[in-house]
């Protein structure tokens, strides 16, 4: 070849003219500016992700499209993933919302307990439901959930599982079994991570239960108007015995004394009074079927190797602080309640710890009579009555509607057993031995597994402290 032929090969080459994929003239030639100038801007990408018009592609060389990152999370948005601010997440699981909870699930439970469907298919069909939840992603998100998110997944994550245990012991007759735990895939992880975050127990409580405050679409087990009735009696006792407890608080912490709280203290007797006829409705229309029926689903389960105890509505915050409070039961009743701590949220935990710290209504009245506090009890009605009439009427005053939100204290105790008699111990009277023994949740004990004696027994030490049974004539009143 002569020379100006070379020339000509070499300048066809470098024009890039060759279009011959794989041939040493496509490979290497020369990048030039008027190749830079066909270069496609990022945004002038095909919908493939691929360059429209890259420099120096061989020809019939297939594009590369550009990566595309993974998505995220069906429960986020796409900025949760490198935004880290807290956030606030919608009030759903995947699929799982507040209608499943409330109807579907309910719908679901029932099917599986009349054996429509096997305890593996109840766990199937949630399965399918969990399938866009992305537990995975819910475990990443964790740390900068709410809250309000922690608590709704876990409880959500916490009564499906509670429902597939209770179904698969009553057909394996197994009540230590957690086989529907490990049959949903990587959920027992999350409830971990979920707890570890949030600081609860790692399973659904009374807590994510029952809920607080109005709930628009409450949850439930059974669906059953009896099961929906106890849930709303429990929310109630968060909201009026919370607002009892308010009028106390300034005089336990000793922003006003005892002659001075003589309104506050007739105002908290009147809502526990108002909460009273909530338990008295209870057990003036009983509803042991319901009630029987979603005892089942408050079973003891065992988690990473640790056993769990079930919800329990005397766990609520409220109850047990101005039970406390008030202060009948004295120091016996402060160990009860420093252990129904351990079980309540965390916030709920630190509002606990506090009224633990505070004196009593009763270590205000003792210190008014001149008495040890603490030891309020210990005197007989006689010695009590002698020390308030020696007080000065202001301080009667005080001392006798202390006297009275006592009472009503007593006597939401009494009524509370009597709606544990009418649904639960009069229902079962009549089992045998082995039908007693077959029922998955005991019917002699609460579902803390202690024995209706202790209720019975915290109802007689209330009746029979001597505050409840003080009497003060009007001139000692004036």
């Amino acid at each position: 070849m002569t020379k100006k032929g070379k020339r000509a090969e070499t300048k066809k080459a470098a024009d890039g003219k060759d279009s011959t994929p794989g041939t040493a003239a496509a490979a290497l030639a020369p990048y030039t500016r008027r190749h830079t100038a066909r270069v496609a801007p990022p945004w002038n990408r095909r919908p493939d992700g691929a360059d429209r018009d890259p420099p120096n592609r061989p020809a019939g060389a297939i594009a590369l499209p550009v990566p595309v990152p993974p998505p995220c999370p069906a429960v986020a948005e796409p900025r949760t993933l490198y935004d880290p601010s807290p956030i606030r997440l919608p009030r759903r699981i995947g699929r799982l919302d507040d209608l499943f909870f409330s109807v579907e699930l309910p719908e679901l439970n029932s099917s599986a307990s009349r054996g429509a469907i096997s305890a593996a298919e109840f766990v199937t069909a949630i399965s399918e439901r969990l399938t866009s939840a992305d537990l995975d992603g819910l475990v990443r998100l964790a740390p900068r959930m709410c809250e309000e998110q922690l608590a709704y997944t876990l409880g959500g994550l916490g009564v499906i599982v509670a429902s597939a245990v209770k179904h698969e012991r009553a057909e394996s007759g197994d009540r230590q079994s957690m086989k529907a735990l490990h049959a949903f895939p990587r959920i027992e992880r999350t409830l971990l991570a979920l707890a570890q975050v949030s600081g609860r127990v790692p399973r659904d409580d009374h807590d994510t239960t029952w809920g607080k405050g109005e709930v628009p679409q409450p949850w439930s087990f059974t669906g059953s108007d009896g099961e929906r009735r106890f849930g709303d009696a429990v929310r109630r006792s968060e909201q009026d015995l919370g607002r009892a407890e308010s009028f106390i608080d300034p005089l336990r912490s000793g922003t006003t004394s005892l002659e001075d709280s003589v309104e506050a203290l007739n105002e908290a007797a009147r809502w526990v009074d108002t909460y009273v006829s909530v338990q008295a409705d209870l057990a003036a229309r009983p509803f042991p079927g319901p009630f029987l029926a979603m005892r089942e689903y408050l079973q003891p389960q065992i988690i990473a190797g640790i056993t769990y105890p079930p919800p329990n509505a005397t766990n609520a915050l409220r109850w047990t602080s101005l039970d406390h409070g008030i202060g009948l039961l004295e120091a016996y009743f402060a160990d009860i309640a420093a252990k129904r701590a351990l079980l309540m949220p965390p916030l709920d935990r630190k509002e606990m710890k506090r009224s633990l710290a505070l004196p009593t209504v009763c270590d205000r009245v003792a210190d008014a009579i001149g008495a040890e506090p603490g030891h309020l009890a210990a005197l007989s009605s006689a010695e009590l009555q002698s020390r308030v009439h020696a007080c000065r009427a202001r301080v009667r005053k005080g001392i006798m509607a202390a006297a009275g939100l006592a009472k009503q204290i007593a006597r939401l105790s009494s009524v509370h057993y009597a709606v544990i008699v009418k649904n639960l111990v009069d229902p079962t009277a009549t089992l045998t031995a082995e039908e007693r023994k077959a029922q998955p949740v005991n019917p002699e004990a609460g579902v803390s597994g202690r024995g209706l004696e202790h209720t019975r027994d915290l109802r007689d030490r209330r009746k029979r402290h001597p505050l409840v049974n003080l009497r003060i004539d009007k001139e000692d009143g004036k």
